[in-house]
């Protein structure tokens, strides 16, 4: 574990943001792992200002950023919510009336969910 990047100080006085923590992991499946259970973070009081990722290179790193400008854009003109597929694409979910015959019978069912919109 290192960190990344130089100390923030203004006058010789830190300005308090923690810098980046690089950690390298003993295998693929550790890292996948942590990847997956890092949401849980979220929930948690201790740890709700600790975001994990893994690592990108620049042109990666540059296409997300332009990903979530042009969702944060798309939000603001149309104040529907939408996300970035896992095939790097803007999409947006709806909500469709969806009426079967046997949910319709019966009475059971969501006739509101949530369909992806690509």
């Amino acid at each position: 574990m290192f960190r990344l990047g130089k100390p923030q100080s203004v006058d010789g006085v830190s300005q308090g943001k923690p810098r980046l923590l690089k950690v390298r992991l003993s295998s693929s499946i550790v890292r996948n792992s942590l990847l997956k259970k890092a949401k849980l973070l979220r929930d948690s009081s201790k740890y709700k200002s600790v975001f994990i990722r893994p690592s990108y290179s620049f042109v990666e790193r540059t296409r997300i950023k332009e990903l979530y400008q042009v969702l944060r854009q798309k939000k603001n003109d149309t104040g529907h919510e939408f996300f970035i597929d896992r095939r790097g694409n803007v999409s947006s979910w709806t909500v469709k009336e969806r009426t079967t015959s046997s949910a319709a019978t019966s009475g059971k069912g969501n006739n509101n969910q949530p369909t992806r919109n690509c």
